[in-house]
């Protein structure tokens, strides 16, 4: 993950966190997401949910994880395409 991608994740966590506390939570899930349940931006996003819990004592739901792991495959996935670009 680049800096520039890290950077963004991390508002869009922060975020996602500051929504949480005013219970403006997402409430429908990401199409076709039982494809992405083996993969370890999964696991790491059940992993971000805990610590939120610990931290801040807010619970994100299916959906907010849902979300985060498709931030983090986009984030994850921009630095193969910028190496691709630069290949090509």
């Amino acid at each position: 993950m680049s800096d520039i991608s890290l950077i963004d994740f991390l508002i869009c966590f922060s975020i996602a966190i500051a929504r949480n506390t005013i219970n403006h939570t997402i409430d429908s899930p990401i199409a076709n997401f039982e494809q992405f349940k083996d993969r370890f931006e999964y696991a790491t996003a059940k992993e971000l949910g805990k610590y939120v819990q610990e931290r801040f004592k807010i619970d994100f739901n299916e959906y907010e994880i849902q979300n985060i792991t498709i931030l983090l495959i986009c984030k994850r996935s921009s630095r193969a395409y910028l190496l691709l670009m630069m290949i090509t």
